[in-house]
């Protein structure tokens, strides 16, 4: 009997033992995952500060190079005799792309022929004329119209396009043959 409890406190005492062990790496592994953790951290501090730096090193060179365009254009325009350079208006992409927008609309509402009208026309009235029937058939016909005049507008405004770019393809050949 001494054997085996002398064997079973051994036992407690090993697992005792591994237990503390086991705390021990548990308490090593949470410091080098804090310590990972904060490297990681002071590792982005620099990457954002350096990124940073770049960045405003990138607009001085900028500056420095518009400073120096200017002072170049200046100096020729000064050389023949011109004070001042004119000023370009300033021309938004929306601006233009608005526009652009408005002339294809126009010319593709051009090109709905009078069948097409007559088919708008009847499907809008008869929308008109059911809603007092029955409001839900009546809001049917009358999405229906707009979605077939929408769809009408849109598929004369690809074909505008589509023309465009074969005559600007056409006049490119043109111009690449007349040069031959």
């Amino acid at each position: 009997m001494e054997l085996n409890e002398k064997l079973a406190k051994r036992r407690i005492e090993l697992a005792i033992e591994a237990e503390k062990t086991k705390r021990v790496e548990i308490a090593n592994a949470a410091v080098r995952q804090q310590e990972l953790a904060m490297e990681s951290a002071r590792l982005k501090e620099i990457a954002k500060i350096n990124e940073t730096a770049r960045l405003k090193e990138t607009a001085r060179l900028k500056d420095a190079e518009r400073v120096a365009l200017d002072a170049a254009v200046k100096n020729r325009l000064a050389e023949q005799g011109i004070d001042e350079p004119p000023v370009a208006p300033k021309i938004s992409e929306k601006a233009v792309n608005t526009e652009v927008q408005k002339v294809l609309d126009k010319a593709a509402t051009a090109r709905i022929t009078g069948g097409e009208t007559a088919v708008f026309a009847v499907l809008f009235s008869l929308g008109l004329l059911s809603f007092f029937v029955t409001w839900w058939l009546g809001l049917f016909f009358i999405g229906w119209s707009g979605y077939y005049f929408s769809k009408k507008i849109e598929k004369y405004k690809a074909q505008i396009l589509e023309e465009g770019k074969l005559r600007n393809l056409c006049m490119s050949r043109f111009s690449k043959n007349s040069h031959r």
